[in-house]
């Protein structure tokens, strides 16, 4: 077996073209050099892995936050059919009849009945103000049903004249 003078274990060529050659010329004692990756490769694709855990992991809490939150708000009780419920949701209605909706005005408003097992039904007048057609503001009165049919909720509102 081939060795050099430090002991080393060195193959020698076997083609014919290097035949004729010495066995210095074709190889060498040193090791040859092998192609490091730079830091910087090398921590771009540490930072994205990690960044793709990240994204995984907070796509996995989220779901199930998610998952909760739901199980929590189907066991929850439907509002009750109150003032603030009528001034909030039956809002929209009302704005949606009238001549200048951004002129809406609440005032008050006063349950009249409720109904359903959590009192979550039921009807209200509400006073507000807005913009007639002449641009006059006037003071007017609506009534606002809530009533479940066919096992949906529907919110109806009447503008009285």
């Amino acid at each position: 077996m081939p060795y050099d003078k430090d002991g080393k274990y060195y193959r020698q060529p076997t083609n014919s073209v290097n035949k004729n050659k010495k066995p210095s010329e074709t190889t060498s004692n040193k090791p040859k050099s092998q192609k490091v990756r730079s830091t910087k490769s090398y921590d771009a694709q540490r930072n994205l892995g990690l960044g793709v855990f990240a994204v995984f992991l907070v796509g996995i809490i989220g779901g199930c936050v998610a998952i909760f939150n739901n199980i929590i708000e189907s066991a929850k009780e439907p509002d009750e059919f109150d003032t603030i419920y009528a001034r909030i949701w039956c809002k929209d209605q009302i704005k949606s009849q009238l001549k200048d909706p951004s002129s809406y005005k609440f005032y008050s408003a006063k349950v009249l009945r409720t109904s359903g097992a959590y009192k979550q039904y039921g009807a209200a007048t509400i006073e507000f103000g807005a913009k007639n057609s002449f641009g006059g503001m006037i003071r007017q009165t609506a009534i606002c049903d809530k009533f479940n049919k066919n096992g949906t909720d529907y919110i109806r509102v009447n503008i009285l004249p």
